[in-house]
């Protein structure tokens, strides 16, 4: 408990290494928010050494610059130029004659004291352990709304009206769906929905006078299995229309 009178819970999450603890801070109401937000801050050793070596290589650049006295601008948040301190005036205001520059050591230190945390915020009522396992899949949900993008077709929306908005979302997702469970029916480990997705706008047929239907698709591994969970056969045999319609 700390001198406030907050509490704070720590949590050891099943299936993920020993050296991450979350810790679940108390509700903060943030402004505009319908929901007060929680905080959760979770440390990692394994990661506080990834960023004490990253940091360490950016220190020696920026001896460099000191050394090389090279004044520039900060260019992004991880320029080394961050821990360079310039000096362009006297202590009277007066313009310098020679400009000064060394290591800010205190902008590193204050950097280190925050190395191996991380912090979540919330708004959901749930656990911390469950909703740092939901966080877990962040990187998938972010890559299926790109899906719906780049290939279903969510963004640009050419509608006005609030109902065909909807319902076009609506399609989407459902399309969206139907490849989850397409792909966990192929049961294939390293199938992505990208791969699934350009697969499956490949899978033409081209329609013979008089005969019927041959394929125009590459055959591979994805195209067998889609048949084969499919029971239907189109890529060894010409198929006639009545079959290809029961189909």
């Amino acid at each position: 408990m700390h001198s406030d009178g907050n509490i704070v819970q720590n949590y050891h999450i099943l299936g993920i290494p020993p050296n991450i603890y979350p810790t679940f801070l108390p509700p903060r109401a943030f402004t505009g928010r319908a929901r007060p937000e929680r905080i959760i801050v979770t440390y990692c050793h394994d990661f506080a050494l990834y960023l004490r070596h990253k940091r360490q290589e950016r220190v020696k650049v920026a001896e460099k610059i000191v050394k090389n006295r090279q004044v520039k601008s900060r260019q992004s948040q991880q320029d080394p130029r961050q821990y360079v301190s310039t000096v362009y005036v006297t202590k009277d205001g007066e313009p310098a004659e020679h400009i000064s520059m060394s290591l800010d050591t205190k902008a590193i230190e204050n950097e280190a004291r925050f190395d191996g945390y991380y912090a979540y915020g919330t708004s959901l009522d749930d656990d911390a352990v469950d909703v740092l396992r939901a966080r877990s899949f962040h990187h998938e949900i972010e890559h299926l709304f790109r899906t719906t993008k780049s290939f279903l077709d969510a963004r640009p929306v050419y509608l006005q009206r609030a109902d065909r908005i909807r319902s076009h979302f609506l399609i989407c997702f459902l399309s969206m769906v139907i490849l989850k469970i397409l792909q966990n029916q192929l049961d294939m480990p390293d199938l992505s929905i990208d791969r699934l997705v350009s697969t499956i706008q490949d899978f033409k047929l081209g329609y013979l006078q008089g005969a019927g239907y041959i394929p125009l698709f590459e055959r591979n591994e994805l195209t067998d299995r889609l048949q084969e969970i499919n029971n239907i056969c189109v890529d060894t045999q010409i198929v006639k229309t009545k079959t290809l319609n029961a189909m």
